[in-house]
């Protein structure tokens, strides 16, 4: 039998009053307040020190270029680098100046000596001799894939197809016309000659003026001479050699070419004996009627009239007149092209800075402070430019540009051509005179087999 006390009935309801009133009292309590205890606890921090950031050496690149030296352009120059190097703090600018016409041998002797610029202003006809004796870098690494179609006169910058010079400001030329000139020699300054015949008439009339000729050219024997002597060369049918680099200047148009310069040089209907530069001054002083030349002139013409933009009223602009053996003008170009320094030893940062001072801002300042053509054809698109006849004047002219294979001999060859051009400007048969440039050019560029 279970030992265990069973509660019957009665019991069972008599415990579960007991319990359920109990637990009423109990609800019928208020809780007790709880107590807030207030424990300080000592914790170990453990604090990682945040390394401070290693800043970047700064990196010194120079450049060297001719317009750091000209008069009307160095203060703007360093208005452009001082932006680059606000933007790039820890690249630092040291700009150069050099005079154009000592750009070539100061370039060659630093390179000799192994103490280049890290970036320099190059020139259509230096950039192959400096490929050639390895003085300059191959850029095609560098170069944003959009530049192929983006960038003005490309191949002007490449040797064998190897990119060594990007252009900076295109140099293609128009003839400008002295409107003072004109109205004091009677001719209405609102109608520049359209053929070669009426410029024949108007430099006559202007020669009779004192002190003033026809034409601003230069005769000096340097290489740049072929940017004002080419497009008269070609004018009468002539070239300096054919696609075979066969000489051919001293053919009947080369002749012919040679004639007429002696002619003009001695009816005083052309300026003689003086350089590019002086040849500018002519015009800008009022002693010229007419110039060909590229987009640097307005601002060179601002500093040597001494007018500064109010100059900008006595000139205009039209196209050179085709020569009476041509149907059409044809016009050289005399591109200012970047070149970095083969030995150089901040290329990356050297690269930035020629990144910067084609794009597109930039470049747009280059052109409204100094009249410098943007080389991105992409820039144009600007209305400033698209509004400006100044600009639209070149443009229009960059469709008469006739290609022309400089070579790293040329300035040997060019030589050699002003050579006979002054030899026949003192007298010498042309024909004679021109034989004896094609003898001694051959012996530097023979023809092609």
């Amino acid at each position: 039998m279970n030992n265990k006390k069973m509660l019957n009935r009665r019991e069972f309801l008599r415990t579960l009053a007991v319990v359920t009133g109990a637990t009423a009292v109990a609800s019928c309590v208020p809780p007790p307040t709880p107590q807030v205890v207030k424990e300080t606890v000592e914790v170990e921090k453990v604090v990682t020190a945040t390394p401070e950031p290693v800043a970047e050496e700064p990196v010194n690149i120079r450049f060297l270029g001719w317009m750091l030296a000209e008069t009307f352009a160095a203060e703007k120059m360093q208005e452009i680098i001082d932006i680059f190097q606000e933007e790039n703090p820890n690249i630092i600018v040291e700009p150069i100046g050099v005079q154009f016409y000592d750009m070539r041998q100061r370039i060659t002797t630093m390179v000799g000596a192994g103490d280049p610029p890290d970036v320099f202003q190059s020139y259509i006809i230096w950039t192959p001799a400096w490929a050639k004796m390895g003085a300059i870098e191959p850029l095609d690494q560098y170069m944003p894939s959009s530049w192929q179609s983006d960038l003005m006169n490309l191949k002007n910058g490449q040797v064998d197809g190897v990119q060594y010079a990007v252009t900076h400001a295109p140099g293609v030329e128009v003839f400008f016309y002295n409107k003072t000139v004109f109205d004091q020699a009677g001719l209405d300054p609102n109608t520049p000659p359209a053929t070669w015949d009426e410029l024949v008439a108007d430099v006559e009339k202007i020669s009779e003026l004192p002190d003033v000729v026809g034409l601003a050219q230069t005769t000096q024997k340097e290489p740049s001479s072929f940017y004002w002597w080419l497009p008269y060369l070609w004018g009468f049918g002539g070239d300096l050699w054919d696609d075979k680099m066969n000489v051919i200047l001293n053919n009947e148009a080369g002749v012919q070419w040679a004639t007429w310069a002696k002619e003009w040089a001695d009816q005083e209907y052309m300026s003689s004996g003086i350089d590019g530069f002086t040849m500018r001054q002519v015009f800008g002083q009022n002693r010229a009627g007419f110039i060909l030349d590229g987009p640097w002139l307005k601002g060179q013409l601002r500093e040597i009239s001494g007018k500064g933009e109010a100059y900008d009223e006595e000139w205009g602009m039209t196209m050179l007149p085709a020569g009476p053996g041509a149907d059409q003008p044809w016009l050289a170009t005399a591109d200012h092209q970047l070149a970095i320094a083969t030995q150089s030893p901040q290329k990356e940062a050297a690269w930035k800075f020629v990144e910067f001072l084609l794009r597109k801002d930039i470049a747009s300042k280059y052109y409204e402070d100094l009249g410098m053509s943007p080389s991105m054809k992409s820039t144009y698109d600007n209305p400033v430019f698209a509004e400006d006849p100044y600009i639209q004047a070149f443009l229009q002219a960059a469709d008469y540009v006739r290609p022309f294979n400089f070579g790293p001999e040329w300035p040997v060859v060019s030589d050699f051509w002003m050579q006979a051009l002054q030899e026949v400007l003192n007298g010498r048969d042309p024909q004679e005179a021109l034989s004896a440039a094609k003898t001694n050019i051959e012996t530097v560029v023979p023809p092609m087999a």
